[in-house]
Protein backbone atom coordinates (compact mmCIF):
# COMPACT_ATOMS: atom_id res chain seq x y z
CA UNK A 1 0.00 0.00 0.00
CA UNK A 2 1.22 3.36 -0.82
CA UNK A 3 2.16 6.13 1.42
CA UNK A 4 -0.57 8.33 2.96
CA UNK A 5 0.05 11.74 3.37
CA UNK A 6 -1.40 15.26 3.41
CA UNK A 7 -0.75 18.73 1.73
CA UNK A 8 -3.03 21.35 1.76
CA UNK A 9 -6.38 20.11 0.95
CA UNK A 10 -5.46 17.16 -0.80
CA UNK A 11 -5.10 13.31 0.43
CA UNK A 12 -1.93 11.59 -1.35
CA UNK A 13 -1.40 8.30 -1.92
CA UNK A 14 2.15 7.78 -3.60
CA UNK A 15 3.17 4.52 -5.68
CA UNK A 16 6.19 3.95 -7.61
CA UNK A 17 5.14 5.35 -10.70
CA UNK A 18 1.31 6.23 -10.26
CA UNK A 19 -0.33 9.65 -7.64
CA UNK A 20 -3.79 10.07 -6.42
CA UNK A 21 -4.30 13.24 -4.74
CA UNK A 22 -7.50 13.98 -3.15
CA UNK A 23 -8.85 17.47 -3.75
CA UNK A 24 -11.98 18.45 -1.94
CA UNK A 25 -11.80 22.07 -1.18
CA UNK A 26 -15.49 22.42 -1.89
CA UNK A 27 -18.44 23.16 -0.30
CA UNK A 28 -19.83 19.72 -0.10
CA UNK A 29 -16.89 18.47 0.69
CA UNK A 30 -17.02 16.04 -2.02
CA UNK A 31 -13.61 14.22 -3.14
CA UNK A 32 -12.24 14.60 -6.46
CA UNK A 33 -9.56 12.19 -6.89
CA UNK A 34 -6.45 13.23 -9.77
CA UNK A 35 -4.50 10.41 -10.79
CA UNK A 36 -0.80 11.33 -12.61
CA UNK A 37 1.14 8.81 -14.03
CA UNK A 38 4.53 10.90 -15.58
CA UNK A 39 2.57 13.50 -17.47
CA UNK A 40 -0.45 12.05 -17.74
CA UNK A 41 -3.68 12.67 -15.53
CA UNK A 42 -7.00 11.54 -15.04
CA UNK A 43 -9.97 13.23 -12.64
CA UNK A 44 -12.53 11.09 -10.82
CA UNK A 45 -15.71 12.91 -10.05
CA UNK A 46 -14.59 16.47 -10.68
CA UNK A 47 -16.02 19.84 -8.56
CA UNK A 48 -13.92 22.29 -7.97
CA UNK A 49 -12.47 23.49 -11.04
CA UNK A 50 -9.26 25.64 -9.58
CA UNK A 51 -7.90 22.97 -7.26
CA UNK A 52 -8.03 20.45 -9.72
CA UNK A 53 -6.58 22.79 -12.28
CA UNK A 54 -3.80 23.77 -9.88
CA UNK A 55 -3.49 19.91 -9.12
CA UNK A 56 -3.26 19.18 -12.63
CA UNK A 57 -0.68 21.59 -13.25
CA UNK A 58 1.50 20.56 -16.16
CA UNK A 59 0.31 17.15 -16.99
CA UNK A 60 -2.34 16.44 -20.00
CA UNK A 61 -5.74 15.45 -18.62
CA UNK A 62 -7.01 12.59 -21.06
CA UNK A 63 -9.83 11.14 -19.27
CA UNK A 64 -12.97 12.33 -16.65
CA UNK A 65 -14.21 9.12 -14.98
CA UNK A 66 -17.69 9.54 -12.89
CA UNK A 67 -19.14 7.19 -9.83
CA UNK A 68 -22.26 8.84 -10.65
CA UNK A 69 -24.77 11.77 -11.74
CA UNK A 70 -25.46 14.07 -8.79
CA UNK A 71 -24.15 17.52 -9.35
CA UNK A 72 -21.32 18.15 -6.91
CA UNK A 73 -19.47 14.96 -8.61
CA UNK A 74 -20.18 16.57 -11.97
CA UNK A 75 -19.75 20.53 -11.56
CA UNK A 76 -16.53 21.22 -13.97
CA UNK A 77 -16.73 18.36 -16.06
CA UNK A 78 -17.54 19.96 -19.54
CA UNK A 79 -15.09 22.61 -18.40
CA UNK A 80 -12.48 20.42 -18.47
CA UNK A 81 -13.74 18.26 -21.16
CA UNK A 82 -13.36 22.21 -23.15
CA UNK A 83 -9.69 23.17 -22.09
CA UNK A 84 -8.07 19.64 -22.68
CA UNK A 85 -10.27 17.67 -24.71
CA UNK A 86 -10.47 14.87 -21.98
CA UNK A 87 -12.87 12.11 -22.64
CA UNK A 88 -15.82 11.44 -20.52
CA UNK A 89 -16.27 7.47 -19.25
CA UNK A 90 -19.13 7.04 -17.69
CA UNK A 91 -22.02 4.17 -16.51
CA UNK A 92 -24.73 4.48 -19.78
CA UNK A 93 -27.72 5.94 -17.22
CA UNK A 94 -24.90 8.13 -15.60
CA UNK A 95 -24.27 9.77 -19.03
CA UNK A 96 -28.21 10.45 -19.28
CA UNK A 97 -28.86 11.56 -15.97
CA UNK A 98 -26.04 13.89 -16.06
CA UNK A 99 -27.83 15.97 -18.66
CA UNK A 100 -30.78 16.50 -16.58
CA UNK A 101 -31.17 19.24 -13.73
CA UNK A 102 -33.90 17.22 -11.98
CA UNK A 103 -31.73 14.32 -12.22
CA UNK A 104 -28.23 15.45 -11.33
CA UNK A 105 -30.04 17.38 -8.30
CA UNK A 106 -28.55 20.82 -9.31
CA UNK A 107 -32.11 22.18 -9.92
CA UNK A 108 -32.66 21.27 -6.22
CA UNK A 109 -29.46 22.55 -4.62
CA UNK A 110 -30.98 24.93 -2.74
CA UNK A 111 -33.09 22.51 -0.67
CA UNK A 112 -30.19 20.30 -0.25
CA UNK A 113 -27.91 22.89 1.21
CA UNK A 114 -30.47 23.59 3.56
CA UNK A 115 -30.95 20.72 4.68
CA UNK A 116 -27.36 19.87 5.03
CA UNK A 117 -27.44 23.19 7.23
CA UNK A 118 -24.94 24.11 4.98
CA UNK A 119 -24.33 27.66 3.04
CA UNK A 120 -22.41 27.55 0.06
CA UNK A 121 -19.83 29.99 -1.33
CA UNK A 122 -20.84 29.76 -4.26
CA UNK A 123 -25.16 29.71 -5.84
CA UNK A 124 -25.13 26.78 -7.65
CA UNK A 125 -27.00 26.76 -10.75
CA UNK A 126 -28.82 24.41 -12.48
CA UNK A 127 -26.34 22.35 -14.95
CA UNK A 128 -26.68 19.93 -17.44
CA UNK A 129 -23.47 18.04 -18.53
CA UNK A 130 -22.77 16.28 -22.26
CA UNK A 131 -22.96 12.85 -22.37
CA UNK A 132 -19.91 10.55 -22.29
CA UNK A 133 -17.49 10.40 -24.73
CA UNK A 134 -17.69 6.34 -23.51
CA UNK A 135 -20.58 4.69 -22.10
CA UNK A 136 -21.08 1.01 -20.20
CA UNK A 137 -23.66 -0.62 -19.11
CA UNK A 138 -22.43 -2.96 -16.41
CA UNK A 139 -18.68 -3.83 -16.98
CA UNK A 140 -16.10 -1.52 -18.54
CA UNK A 141 -12.41 -2.04 -18.55
CA UNK A 142 -9.83 0.75 -19.84
CA UNK A 143 -5.83 0.18 -20.69
CA UNK A 144 -3.57 3.39 -18.85
CA UNK A 145 -0.21 3.27 -19.45
CA UNK A 146 0.17 -0.42 -17.39
CA UNK A 147 -2.93 -0.17 -15.60
CA UNK A 148 -5.84 -1.92 -16.11
CA UNK A 149 -8.98 0.38 -14.27
CA UNK A 150 -12.18 -1.93 -13.71
CA UNK A 151 -15.74 -0.58 -14.09
CA UNK A 152 -18.29 -1.67 -12.37
CA UNK A 153 -22.42 -1.20 -12.15
CA UNK A 154 -23.56 -0.85 -8.54
CA UNK A 155 -26.33 0.49 -8.64
CA UNK A 156 -28.29 1.72 -5.19
CA UNK A 157 -27.01 5.55 -4.22
CA UNK A 158 -28.16 6.09 -7.99
CA UNK A 159 -29.45 3.84 -11.08
CA UNK A 160 -26.14 4.60 -12.96
CA UNK A 161 -23.81 4.34 -9.69
CA UNK A 162 -20.65 2.85 -10.64
CA UNK A 163 -17.16 1.86 -8.79
CA UNK A 164 -13.64 1.79 -10.33
CA UNK A 165 -10.75 -0.40 -8.82
CA UNK A 166 -7.12 -0.24 -9.76
CA UNK A 167 -4.68 -1.84 -8.53
CA UNK A 168 -4.98 -1.72 -4.47
CA UNK A 169 -7.66 0.88 -4.94
CA UNK A 170 -11.73 1.26 -5.11
CA UNK A 171 -13.19 4.15 -5.94
CA UNK A 172 -16.62 4.50 -4.51
CA UNK A 173 -18.38 7.35 -5.41
CA UNK A 174 -21.08 7.96 -2.59
CA UNK A 175 -22.20 4.01 -2.56
CA UNK A 176 -19.83 2.54 0.23
CA UNK A 177 -18.49 4.85 3.09
CA UNK A 178 -16.88 3.41 6.53
CA UNK A 179 -18.81 5.09 9.51
CA UNK A 180 -22.64 5.61 7.25
CA UNK A 181 -24.75 3.89 4.99
CA UNK A 182 -25.50 5.23 1.35
CA UNK A 183 -28.57 6.80 0.73
CA UNK A 184 -31.07 5.77 -1.53
CA UNK A 185 -33.48 8.62 -1.33
CA UNK A 186 -36.43 6.44 -0.49
CA UNK A 187 -36.37 4.54 -3.56
CA UNK A 188 -36.43 0.96 -2.53
CA UNK A 189 -36.13 -0.51 -6.05
CA UNK A 190 -32.56 0.77 -5.44
CA UNK A 191 -32.16 -0.46 -2.17
CA UNK A 192 -32.72 -3.90 -3.35
CA UNK A 193 -30.18 -3.56 -6.37
CA UNK A 194 -28.17 -2.33 -3.95
CA UNK A 195 -28.36 -5.66 -1.41
CA UNK A 196 -28.62 -7.97 -4.42
CA UNK A 197 -26.10 -6.24 -6.75
CA UNK A 198 -24.08 -4.12 -5.31
CA UNK A 199 -23.36 -5.70 -1.67
CA UNK A 200 -22.47 -9.54 -3.41
CA UNK A 201 -19.88 -7.11 -5.68
CA UNK A 202 -17.90 -5.61 -2.51
CA UNK A 203 -17.75 -9.03 -1.15
CA UNK A 204 -16.27 -10.66 -3.71
CA UNK A 205 -13.24 -8.17 -3.93
CA UNK A 206 -9.96 -8.20 -2.34
CA UNK A 207 -10.73 -7.33 1.78
CA UNK A 208 -7.32 -5.71 1.39
CA UNK A 209 -8.28 -3.08 -1.03
CA UNK A 210 -7.94 0.67 -0.10
CA UNK A 211 -11.68 2.30 -0.45
CA UNK A 212 -11.21 5.95 -1.87
CA UNK A 213 -14.85 7.05 -1.38
CA UNK A 214 -16.68 10.30 -2.95
CA UNK A 215 -17.11 11.69 0.66
CA UNK A 216 -14.98 11.37 4.34
CA UNK A 217 -11.77 9.43 4.90
CA UNK A 218 -10.77 6.52 3.43
CA UNK A 219 -10.64 2.82 4.77
CA UNK A 220 -9.34 -0.64 4.07
CA UNK A 221 -12.48 -2.55 2.24
CA UNK A 222 -12.60 -4.97 5.27
CA UNK A 223 -12.81 -2.33 7.53
CA UNK A 224 -16.66 -1.98 6.24
CA UNK A 225 -17.26 -5.54 5.21
CA UNK A 226 -15.88 -7.21 8.91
Amino acid sequence: MGKRYKKRNCFRVDTSSIKIVTCNNNDIKINSYVLTYQNYSIVIDPNNYEEIIETLKDTKLEYIFLTHEHFDHILCVDKLREYYGAKLIAQKLTSKNIQSSSKNLSKFSEIIFDFMKKTPKYKINEISVNSADIEYDDIFKLEWYGYTFFFKHTPGHTEGSSCIYVGNYLFTGDSLFKNINTSFFGNKKLKNDYLNITIPFFYSLDKNLLVLPGHYESFLLEEKLK
